[in-house]
């Protein structure tokens, strides 16, 4: 009778520490792909700056991940986020950029303002896909920045 509690004991701790191991397996996994913008401005207007961003992508995976140039804009507008739409006449190239385990890639100098339109005075999110090369899952990475402010 002993023996039975015993093992059902040090089964519910294996159960448990399973379950912990695999929720912060998962939470560091969220942090293998980072996207950070860096934003800078040609103040030429008050009201309509030129605004560029910077993006960096960095794996600091074993994996390999596949991407394009492609991103979403979105701005924070009362309590959720708005997609930004991108003029008709941009074409992005969006072909299958690789970012290899432990590396990263940047992007200099894109012009919000060519790709969207005028960008006001706010908080904005890019958001952006890529691949797992091995599992063929999508991740989505994103970074904030405010213009203006």
């Amino acid at each position: 009778m002993v023996n039975k509690t015993k093992l059902t004991i040090y089964g519910m701790f294996l159960f448990i520490g399973v379950i912990i191991f695999f929720s912060v397996y998962s939470t560091l996994e969220r942090h293998d792909i980072v996207l950070e913008i860096t934003p800078y401005y040609n103040l030429i207007y008050d009201d309509n700056p030129n605004v560029y961003i910077q993006m960096r992508l960095t794996n600091y995976s074993s994996g390999t991940f596949m991407y394009g140039l492609r991103f979403d804009l979105y701005r924070k507008e009362n309590a959720g986020w708005v997609r930004v739409s991108q003029k008709e006449n941009v074409a992005i190239i969006d072909l299958g950029l690789v970012l290899y385990p432990y590396s990263y890639e940047v992007f200099g100098s894109i012009d919000l303002n060519r790709m969207f339109g005028n960008i006001a005075y706010g908080h904005y999110r890019i958001s952006k896909s890529i691949t797992s090369r091995n599992s063929g899952r999508i991740h989505l990475v994103h970074d904030e920045f405010k213009v203006g402010f």
